[in-house]
């Protein structure tokens, strides 16, 4: 019965998951590890999505209009126009800095995941509580939280009309 949630039920447990994985509240009623496979595979698959769905806190809407830029970007190349959302064109200098943001969280986790599953400081220790994962979940939240606005203002700037 390990991080079952017995006061709310299924029902209650599962709207929970999906909306707070959703828009990123942080809340929960039951270990998102204790629901089937296939049960947990949604509450995953919206955290992967980047809470793009319901807009997220603070960071969902940035993620939604920069999926909104690489659906018009490749809808303009696919009708052979130039693209441009908003009356503004999105150029290759605007894709790079959206390829950034989109590829800089993925690429942190997985290289430091590697560093982690080849290193001997990473393999010494079965549990993430001691210094090696607490120092390197530290440099994933910083990277997460501080370098990813970095594309996203740079973005902003570029839209800017009076830049």
């Amino acid at each position: 019965m390990e991080g079952k949630e017995t006061r709310f039920g299924i029902s209650g447990s599962v709207l929970t998951a999906i909306t707070t994985s959703n828009g990123a509240t942080g809340s929960y009623n039951a270990m998102h590890d204790s629901f089937t496979p296939l049960g947990g595979m949604i509450p995953l698959g919206n955290m992967l999505l980047g809470e793009v769905i319901f807009g997220g806190l603070g960071t969902g809407l940035v993620s939604l209009i920069l999926v909104a830029l690489i659906s018009v970007f490749i809808g303009g190349m696919m009708v052979g126009r130039p693209p441009e959302y908003l009356g503004k064109p999105i150029g290759p200098p605007e894709m790079k800095l959206i390829s950034l943001y989109a590829l800089l969280g993925p690429a942190t986790i997985l290289l430091l995941t590697a560093l982690a599953a080849v290193t001997a400081w990473g393999l010494a220790g079965l549990t993430t509580n001691n210094p090696w994962y607490n120092t390197l979940g530290g440099i994933v939240i910083r990277i997460g939280r501080f370098f990813m606005i970095v594309p996203v203002m740079a973005l902003a700037l570029r839209s800017c009309s009076w830049w």
